[in-house]
C-alpha cells in the first residue's frame, strides 16, 4: 500500500524582546523576551506547535529589516507547523 504524506498547517509569530540586544544565542533570546511574547511562545507550545525557524529581526527604525548577526535585535520572527488531523 501507499503511505499518506504527511500535511502541516503553518504559522508565523514575531516575538518582541524587553531590550535592543545582540542576540547570540537561544538562551540570549529566551531570556530576553517580553513577558507577551514569553506567555505566546509558551502557549505555541501547549498548542502543538513545533518551531521550524527563526530569523532575528531589527524592526525599531525607519524601514524594517532583517538583522546582520551583530546588529542590535527587537526581535525574532518565528515560523511553526504542526500536523493537520
Amino acid at each position: 500500500g501507499t503511505t499518506a504524506m504527511q500535511k502541516w498547517e503553518h504559522s508565523s509569530v514575531l516575538l518582541k524582546l524587553q531590550q535592543k540586544m545582540v542576540a547570540l544565542s537561544r538562551k540570549d533570546i529566551l531570556e530576553g523576551l517580553d513577558e507577551e511574547s514569553a506567555q505566546l511562545l509558551q502557549e505555541m507550545g501547549n498548542g502543538g506547535w513545533e518551531l521550524v525557524s527563526a530569523l532575528a529581526l531589527s524592526y525599531g527604525g525607519a524601514t524594517g529589516m532583517f538583522a546582520a548577526p551583530t546588529a542590535r535585535t527587537d526581535g525574532v520572527l518565528c515560523f511553526f507547523r504542526r500536523p493537520l488531523g
